[in-house]
């Protein structure tokens, strides 16, 4: 409905269109630098400009105080403008995943897995991002469905 959360994941559905990157994370500005080089025309709001940001893209300072619109995003609200877009993407950091569980085992900030996405805890599995590149659904998905019938095994098993 025109909020995303990942670049490469849904940046081609905006190419010619017009969008606004809120740059939390650290990697916020390869992100929209990627978005204006498939055709994306970006706005990127964060606190202050990164070093890294392309020139060509409008930067404003602030932060995002409401996203609206009516069954699509039609604008960003921010403290002293408002931006007409027809998407919106929310870059933030998560929790990473040394944080998650106690012992589990990390290795270039991904949790680390083998083919059957066992973790290092007996009965925890993990699949997607967080196990590391390529960032993209079809991993996850891929690994998800390996991590459920991995899972549904070991509980009969159990």
């Amino acid at each position: 409905m025109g909020v995303s959360y990942c670049a490469t994941c849904d940046g081609m559905l905006y190419r010619g269109r017009r969008c606004v990157v809120w740059g939390l994370a650290e990697n916020a500005a390869e992100e929209a630098n990627y978005l204006s080089e498939i055709g994306v025309d970006i706005t990127f709001v964060a606190a202050r400009r990164p070093e890294q940001l392309h020139g060509s893209i409008r930067f404003v300072a602030g932060r995002l105080n409401a996203v609206e619109g009516g069954s699509t995003v039609e604008r960003v609200v921010l403290p002293n403008e408002t931006v007409n877009c027809e998407g919106v993407f929310i870059l933030r950091s998560a929790i990473a995943p040394g944080r998650l569980l106690e012992g589990l085992e990390v290795r270039d900030g991904a949790i680390v897995v083998d083919r059957q996405m066992n973790t290092s805890i007996p009965g925890v599995f993990a699949a997607g991002d967080c196990t590391g590149e390529p960032l993209q659904v079809s991993k996850a998905m891929g690994e998800g469905q390996i991590a459920a019938l991995s899972a549904a095994a070991w509980c009969a098993r159990s």
